[in-house]
């Protein structure tokens, strides 16, 4: 499971899918594959495309980035916009110049430092179709692994009409939200090794982080039989993490797709949620838009979207459930571990706790939020 997940993993964080022709390769001959992750929308720029190169599967490598690639998007009227490397294997558009336009089509070609020539298939920009609201219901959800079971909210969403006959969904999810550290700073041992007492115990004790959504989220809307989206059950976040402790806020990204990307998203996630086996059905069996001109026998992964996008954030406050996270506890005592700590400058600063029972030592994260988050409050934050 977790190394079928990491083969995924980039996948699940690119875009969209199309469909050219399905690839079947060995594990041991196909190692180091060209990774695409990107696309355009109907929103405004800029558009950004990341190429990496895959690890060893079986190694349970990560990405690399690829470097001093040529890349541009064509549309079918001839036009071509190029790309700028921003950072390594990181290319962005201009966004003065260039934005997405429903009704065209468009292509993405990449020549690399290597002279391989990538494309995609040219796909057609439609619309993206409206987000009327998102709305958030506190419920109990029983979990057999759970002897409580889940409390938290559910998000609902809500869309305007169809325009058009076939509507396919996918849905990029980013949570943020306040938090704070299970306990405040007695003392600190500093960057110079002085040990001393904290005189404003609560300055690293809130912070705000960010969480992108693995999970694949599509949606057929063809097999609803109505001319919207009522209701419908997006997302699920519980007790179990300090994510609703506060003050909490829910990003969702909608993009309107085409049926082969819906397919391939599709296939995606049955061998997500199914864990196949390493050596069953691979990304690169799945159909998509991408291929190797230069190597017609090599695959590409990942996808070049084009899709329409709408977009909504809402916030909310704590919900009135109790929470199941695990609470820091007390490690060792302070006068213990002091001298030892001082002996370790590759650790400072190093901060203790004043808890319940006394001056302790804990698990860094509990009394610094900077582990888990950041103090810049985001500029959306309400």
């Amino acid at each position: 499971m977790k190394k079928i997940n990491a083969i995924l993993i980039f996948i699940i964080s690119s875009f969209l899918t199309g469909c050219v022709k399905p690839f079947v390769a060995k594990v041991d001959r196909y190692a180091n594959l060209l990774v695409v992750d990107g696309g355009i929308t109907d929103g405004p720029g800029p558009y950004t495309v990341k190429l990496s190169t895959s690890g060893d599967v079986k190694q349970f490598s990560l990405l690399n980035p690829l470097p001093n690639c040529q890349v541009k998007v064509k549309d079918n009227i001839g036009n071509e916009y190029s790309f700028n490397e921003a950072e390594a294997g990181v290319y962005k558009s201009d966004s003065i110049t260039f934005r997405g336009v429903p009704g065209r089509s468009y292509q993405l070609l990449v020549l690399t430092k290597d002279g391989e020539q990538i494309e995609s298939a040219m796909e057609l920009l439609t619309t993206g179709l409206k987000i009327e609201s998102i709305d958030a219901k506190v419920e109990h959800k029983a979990d057999p692994d759970l002897f409580y079971g889940k409390d938290g909210y559910q998000f609902y969403l809500n869309s305007e009409t169809f325009d058009t006959k076939d509507n396919y969904f996918l849905w990029r999810i980013q949570t943020t939200y306040k938090f704070n550290a299970d306990y405040g700073i007695h003392s600190v041992i500093n960057k110079s090794g002085e040990y001393k007492p904290m005189l404003y115990g609560d300055t690293l004790r809130t912070c705000y982080r960010d969480v992108t959504v693995l999970q694949i989220l599509l949606l057929n809307a063809g097999n609803l039989n109505t001319t919207k989206i009522n209701n419908y059950p997006l997302y699920y976040e519980d007790n179990y993490t300090k994510a609703l402790t506060i003050r909490y806020s829910l990003n969702v990204q909608q993009y309107k797709i085409n049926e082969a990307a819906f397919t391939y998203w599709n296939e995606i996630k049955k061998i997500t949620d199914t864990g196949g086996d390493l050596y069953s059905t691979q990304p690169y069996q799945v159909k998509n838009n991408l291929r190797n001109k230069s190597h017609e026998e090599i695959p590409v992964l990942g996808y070049f979207m084009v899709a329409g996008i709408a977009e909504k954030r809402i916030f909310l406050n704590r919900p009135s459930i109790v929470f199941r996270y695990d609470m820091c506890r007390p490690g060792e005592p302070q006068r213990f571990v002091i001298e030892r700590m001082l002996n370790r400058p590759d650790l400072w600063p190093v901060y203790f706790a004043a808890t319940d029972v006394g001056m302790y030592l804990l698990d860094q994260e509990c009394v610094n939020c900077l582990l888990e988050g950041t103090q810049k409050k985001p500029s959306f934050w309400i």
